[in-house]
């Protein structure tokens, strides 16, 4: 057996080879410093190197496959922050779109640069601090796709953080338990991916007129009941009904400010002349959203059964205006229609179950793109690349008090006493 890019093995693995080596040949491929960064001018690198030794010490030590570890290196010495060879450079940045855009422009002034051998976009690896990569891995993948058209492949990055269909349909699934304040269904009636809404609609004139109407939250006055507000306001379905009586009747815009009463309540036309038709039509889908999910809560149905539901109010109200959208709501259906492989019994549970699994189910997607190691340049946090060499490493997000993280330490973790290799 042949093992690549391997850089840690735990204690249990050690014992699973151990045993295996006992009936196969391990050739465990491994990057090893073997000393080649240890001297007197480099004691920067020598401690960089430390984890590694120690790796392949723990290889070397397994029984019956002392043989079997291949670890190359030579002793060089290695200029640091020289004017000559910089190898290091550290570069202050204002932001992490700015940090983006440098990168960007360091890169191509790299293969600009003339050498003996040439250094190609795979040579290159860009890697983000994994607890900034929600910040900055979008500012990459639209720095390197839009302004310098750098070929770059993303690689542990989950779905969710890269993908705006995949957040609409995490968006959509979460209306329910949201008692649809405004904030959730603002965001999610002003996404580009809203279904059944025409391409011209006036989506900031919406907004403005939601604002107008005072709406907060509920989709009724019954959601209101047994608390102070005795009156039908800040709901959805009183917007609604003034928004409709502005279609034939003037209101406070035209300077008339008696009310209609319907009922035992009295409401106020909202004429919303700035776009009628991009006002109904939203209004039409809100409404529509609210008689699809607010009964959801109380329901309850096999997985199977809610695997089929929540997939069906995806494709109604979502859309895909590219093959990039289609990809990612096919994966995202495939992560729901994943809930039926669980209905092992076929009892019912409700929807706060299935919701929390299929949230699960679509936080677990990867949202790695292009071809990895196929002539682009590699983005990616550290932890996954740290066994693959490359001729330039590029590191981002070194921010003073998140690189490096801090530890944490827990008063049950007897291994915190003392260092382990």
């Amino acid at each position: 057996l042949h093992f690549f890019g391997v850089s840690y093995v735990s204690h249990g693995y050690q014992a699973f080879l151990t045993d295996l080596s006992a009936s196969t040949d391990l050739h465990m491929y491994v990057l090893h410093p073997a000393g080649g960064v240890a001297n007197a001018a480099s004691p920067f690198l020598d401690a960089w190197g430390t984890p590694q030794r120690e790796f392949v010490d723990m290889l070397r030590s397994i029984p019956h496959t002392q043989h079997a570890v291949t670890a190359a290196g030579a002793r060089v010495h290695v200029p640091i922050g020289t004017e000559d060879a910089p190898t290091i450079r550290l570069i202050g940045c204002a932001s992490p779109r700015r940090e983006a855009e440098g990168v960007a422009d360091l890169i191509w002034s790299l293969m600009r640069e003339p050498r003996d051998n040439p250094l190609h976009f795979n040579d290159i690896a860009v890697l983000v601090n994994a607890s900034q990569k929600d910040i900055y891995l979008p500012h990459v993948a639209s720095v390197f796709d839009e302004a310098h058209r750098i070929p770059h492949s993303v690689t542990d990055v989950p779905l969710l953080s890269a993908s705006p269909v995949a957040q609409a349909v995490l968006a959509l699934l979460e209306l329910p338990f949201s008692r649809f304040k405004r904030s959730g269904m603002l965001d999610f009636l002003m996404h580009p991916n809203l279904s059944g809404l025409s391409a011209d609609a006036d989506r900031h004139a919406f907004v403005r007129v939601v604002d107008r109407l005072g709406i907060f939250h509920g989709a009724d006055h019954t959601e209101h009941e047994d608390t102070y507000i005795t009156s039908d306001v800040i709901n959805w379905r009183q917007g609604m009904r003034r928004v409709a009586l502005g279609a034939f009747l003037e209101g406070p815009t035209s300077g008339e400010a008696e009310p209609v009463v319907a009922g035992e309540e009295a409401y106020l036309p909202e004429e919303a002349r700035e776009d009628r038709p991009s006002i109904q039509q939203l209004m039409l889908i809100a409404r529509s959203l609210m008689e699809d999910m607010r009964s959801l809560p109380e329901e309850t149905t096999t997985l199977t059964g809610w695997s089929e539901r929540l997939a069906g109010l995806v494709t109604t109200y979502l859309c895909r205006h590219s093959d990039e959208d289609e990809a990612h709501l096919q994966r995202c259906l495939a992560g729901i229609y994943r809930l039926a492989r669980l209905d092992t019994h076929g009892k019912n549970v409700g929807f706060g179950t299935a919701l929390a699994l299929a949230r699960s189910s679509i936080e677990a997607l990867s949202g790695a793109s292009g071809g990895y190691l196929m002539g682009g340049v590699t983005v990616s946090t550290m932890a996954p690349m740290r066994a693959i060499p490359f001729r330039v490493i590029i590191v981002m997000g070194m921010t003073e008090g998140k690189f490096p993280a801090q530890e944490r330490l827990d008063a049950l973790n007897l291994k915190q006493a003392s260092r382990q290799p």
